[in-house]
């Protein structure tokens, strides 16, 4: 069950209005930039709208107790009214990044879509603990990954990989590329990762079930 929950609303470059209930401290506020109180020993997703009506989950903390900062990184271009709420519970939350197989449907990269083979999977699972893994076409990869202020997505140390030989215009190097640009991610229906100056491309996948 969620616990509790908090709403900010914000009319770029200023907030408009507050509404919240039993609502953490909120130390800091610009735009879509923050820093809030966590509470101990609890999964919390930031959410994120631009409508009042179509949430997306954009940042992940685990709960120490602790200041956290969080950052929107997403987007080359602001909405003009964006809206975020914090939620916290004990279990890991069904509908945020963790602990789900994301099977890549497109790359949508400076104007042009790419799209995956048929039977070629091009996989990733992000672990609670900071773990990543997948498949990359013929190939199977893990990795380490952080979440920076919530959103941001980086792969520090880059990828291991079996080194099986996968056929011509596989898109297991344009894959592995994409990926080590990202940048912010959003979940709706699906998973978007974008990557690249200013986030101007993305990469979309869809839900392959829990793991």
């Amino acid at each position: 069950m969620i616990k509790k929950l908090f709403l900010i609303l914000v009319s770029l470059p200023h907030i408009i209005s507050v509404s919240a209930q039993n609502t953490v401290k909120i130390d800091k506020f610009d735009g879509s930039k923050f820093n809030f109180n966590t509470i101990k020993n609890q999964y919390h997703i930031v959410e994120a709208t631009s409508d009042l009506n179509n949430w997306l989950v954009v940042g992940h903390f685990n709960g120490d107790g602790n200041n956290a900062y969080f950052e929107d990184c997403r987007h080359h271009k602001k909405p003009e009214l964006q809206a975020y709420r914090i939620l916290f519970q004990k279990a890991l939350f069904k509908d945020g990044l963790y602990d789900r197989e994301w099977v890549l449907e497109a790359i949508h990269q400076n104007g042009e879509i790419i799209i995956p083979a048929k039977k070629k999977v091009h996989s990733i699972i992000f672990s609670k603990k900071g773990r990543v893994t997948g498949k990359n076409d013929c190939n199977n990869y893990f990795g380490q990954f952080e979440l920076i202020n919530g959103n941001c997505i980086s792969f520090p140390n880059g990828f291991a990989s079996t080194q099986m030989f996968c056929f011509p215009k596989s898109l297991d190097t344009v894959f592995f590329n994409s990926l080590r640009k990202s940048k912010g991610f959003e979940i709706g229906e699906k998973l978007i990762i974008y990557f690249g100056d200013n986030s101007k491309n993305w990469l979309i996948f869809a839900d392959g079930g829990d793991q």
